[in-house]
């Protein structure tokens, strides 16, 4: 399972990554809306753990765009 983590927060950010590699998940992670919806057009995820607050944009618009 592919999964895309969207938090600016490098630690939080490296706990959720560390957390789900462990359960043997793909994670992606980035630290602003613009690089989540980069990521995304290059390939399908099938969940992505958005922050609300986000450096660029926030994460309502985020899921918006998406």
């Amino acid at each position: 399972m592919r999964v895309l983590i969207v938090e600016d927060n490098p630690a939080t950010r490296d706990a959720l990554t560390r957390g789900l590699v462990e359960e043997l998940f793909h994670v992606d992670a980035v630290a602003s809306g613009a690089a989540a919806e980069a990521r995304v057009q290059e390939g399908a995820f099938d969940v992505i753990v958005l922050d609300v607050i986000l450096p660029d944009h926030d994460g309502f618009t985020v899921c918006r765009r998406l």
